[in-house]
């Protein structure tokens, strides 16, 4: 018999030998030939007992398996049910919110209940929530929470959020320049100013409307000078961060940021081309910029001590410098070198060219004015103003030497050298000053971070140029989202007009910090709380006081008005609140019981209730309806 056609019994199966080369069983002779038996070339036979043994294991299995298939599509088939509950619980509210949607904008006439939803939709706006999961227990917590959800425009929670925010989203400044005032500078149509400040920003002015316009910021320390082409197009500015930076004002952005002094940027000055622009710093050197290629063109080397102030002629040919080392020095731009120097008795403050550059002039830090000829280099006049540091200097009409200290504008005679009209700067201390050519006014920026305009003819302060001189407490709007009213540590309440981004009224009236404002539901009134334990109460249509509510021993914190606009609840750190009845101008009742200030205050929808919260952490619940209708 062939091998091939042998069939092996199980028994003898498991009694031969393994090959060492292969694991097949092998016979005597296949130890000697190292040959194993091919796969194929054999069958085995199992016993009965085995055949029936391994019959019933095979039969549990398929059981067993499926067990497991069944078991899997029932639990399939309850997560796809959940799942289609979860998604028919969530599109019917959507649907919900579609069709109450749908419904308003067919109504014409609103009820009080409607009235509130459109007031609700237009000071809120619809968050939509990606949909992305991963797993059951993500997708039923997003089905069940808000995919869509109504957030309040306004929900500031900090001061400097709602300032950003208002800034972002209206273009609205609420604030004029945070910290001192360092320089000015007037564009040459007389339409807007830049002004820099230690807040580390430059601010730009509409001079004409006196507002702001444009917030730049950037620098990394105070900004020391600033510049403005003569176009108006570009403002260049220089910081105690050592860096010149060029900002773009029809763009609203930055151009270039030019890098090299080792020292504090003091001043610098642009070309009427708008080629070059000129700094001088703490390091004693000059640098002059290439605007358009964005590189340094030359250091300028000589000063002996911090370069002060830089000017440009207006035919781009030469720049004249003042220093601490008592010297002006006059630089040819062309050649990139000095040519002439100018001695002083004290520390050069400013510099300046005046007349269609027959003269140059320098102003010391003891009050002197030093006037040159440029073309023949020759001392003409010295003049004592003695008004301390001399901030700016010009010569208007040939013959009027304009000096500007820190608190008073000279106005002298150059030919007689007698002074013919004084300004004094009332309630601020100046930092820096700029002549507006062509004009009888004079700007000035001070320590009080405000730009104030002056009248050298009616030797008065004409107007200021800031929104709030202190921090924004609060923030209100009015329904049509046209108007807001702010309050400050600056004592004041004032609106603004939110489509054309200026301050339209100054509410004045409180004497300390003003910690909060709203708005009544009808839109008639501002009602604020201060420091000064008083609330006062604003006409928005007459921009004047209404009624002054006073009682509180303590801090006003917190306010709340009732829909009906009739009464008012005012909490305090003198841990009570009060309802005051707003038309008949007087108070109504006291709640005491309070353990600590009051920090904050609500009035339930029913106005039913008064809700109170105090630094105790506790808050209470008042029932005032039998109080409102006494």
């Amino acid at each position: 018999m062939a091998l091939k056609d042998k069939k092996i019994s199980f028994d003898y199966y498991k009694r031969i030998p393994h090959c060492e080369f292969c694991t097949l069983p092998k016979h005597n002779r296949h130890k000697y030939t190292q040959n194993c038996f091919p796969e194929d070339d054999f069958s085995i036979i199992l016993p009965k007992s085995k055949q029936i043994l391994l019959q019933e294991e095979i039969h549990i299995r398929l059981l067993t398996l499926q067990k497991c298939r069944k078991s899997l599509i029932n639990q399939a088939t309850k997560l796809i049910n959940r799942i289609e509950n979860l998604c028919e619980e969530a599109v019917s509210n959507l649907s919900k919110l579609s069709n109450e949607l749908e419904q308003l904008l067919d109504i014409q006439e609103h009820t009080k209940t409607s009235f509130e939803r459109v007031y609700q939709i237009l000071s809120t706006w619809l968050s939509y929530r990606e949909i992305e999961c991963h797993t059951i227990e993500e997708f039923e917590q997003l089905a069940r929470s808000s995919i869509a959800e109504e957030v309040s425009r306004f929900n500031f929670t900090s001061t400097r959020e709602g300032k950003e925010k208002l800034i972002q989203e209206r273009g609205l400044y609420i604030e004029g320049h945070t910290s001192m005032v360092n320089s000015i500078a007037v564009a040459a149509d007389v339409k807007i100013a830049i002004s820099g400040s230690s807040d580390k920003t430059l601010r730009v002015w509409d001079l004409s409307q006196k507002r702001q316009l444009i917030t730049f910021t950037g620098h990394e320390s105070p900004v020391s000078c600033v510049a403005i082409t003569d176009d108006g197009q570009l403002a260049i500015s220089g910081s105690s961060d050592k860096t010149v930076r060029v900002w773009n004002l029809t763009t609203k952005n930055i151009e270039t940021i030019f890098k090299g002094h080792t020292g504090k940027v003091f001043s610098v000055a642009v070309t009427s081309d708008k080629k070059s622009c000129i700094s001088s710093s703490h390091d004693k050197t000059l640098r002059v910029w290439n605007i358009s290629l964005k590189c340094l063109e030359a250091v300028l080397t000589g000063h002996t001590s911090p370069v002060f102030s830089v000017i440009v002629t207006t035919d781009c040919q030469y720049v004249i410098s003042g220093s601490f080392d008592r010297s002006v020095r006059m630089w040819n731009l062309c050649k990139l070198k000095s040519e002439h120097l100018f001695e002083c008795y004290d520390e050069v403050y400013c510099v300046a060219v005046a007349c269609e550059n027959k003269y140059i002039l320098a102003g010391t830090s003891e009050g002197a004015a030093y006037i040159w000829t440029s073309s023949e280099r020759e001392l003409q006049a010295i003049v004592n103003v003695g008004c301390g540091p001399i901030l700016s200097v010009t010569i208007e009409n040939r013959n009027k030497l304009i000096v500007s200290g820190s608190s008073s504008v000279h106005t002298w005679n150059v030919n007689s050298l007698v002074e013919e009209s004084l300004l004094i700067y009332e309630a601020t201390v100046v930092s820096c000053a700029a002549l507006i050519k062509g004009s009888s006014l004079i700007a000035t920026g001070s320590e009080d971070n405000t730009i104030r305009l002056w009248s050298l003819i009616a030797k008065n302060q004409e107007s200021i140029m800031a929104g709030h001189i202190g921090q924004v407490k609060s923030v209100a709007l009015t329904k049509n989202r046209q108007y807001a009213v702010t309050c400050s540590c600056d004592s004041t309440v004032r609106i603004w007009n939110l489509v054309t981004r200026q301050e339209i009224a100054v509410l004045e009236g409180h004497t300390s910090k003003v910690n909060v404002v709203i708005i009544t539901p009808d839109n008639k009134y501002a009602i604020s709380g201060s420091d000064d334990c008083t609330i006062i109460v604003w006409d928005l249509a007459a921009k004047r006081q209404e009624a002054i509510f006073t009682g509180h021993n303590d801090y006003v914190k917190c306010i709340a008005v009732t829909d009906d606009c009739r009464f008012l609840v005012s909490g305090s750190y003198d841990k009570t609140c009060r309802i005051w009845n707003i038309p008949n101008k007087r108070i109504v009742t006291v709640l005491r019981g309070q353990g600590d200030w009051v920090k904050s205050v609500a009035i339930a929808k029913n106005n039913k209730y008064v809700i109170s919260e105090s630094w105790d952490l506790v808050a209470r619940v008042w029932k005032i309806a039998k109080i409102r209708n006494k």
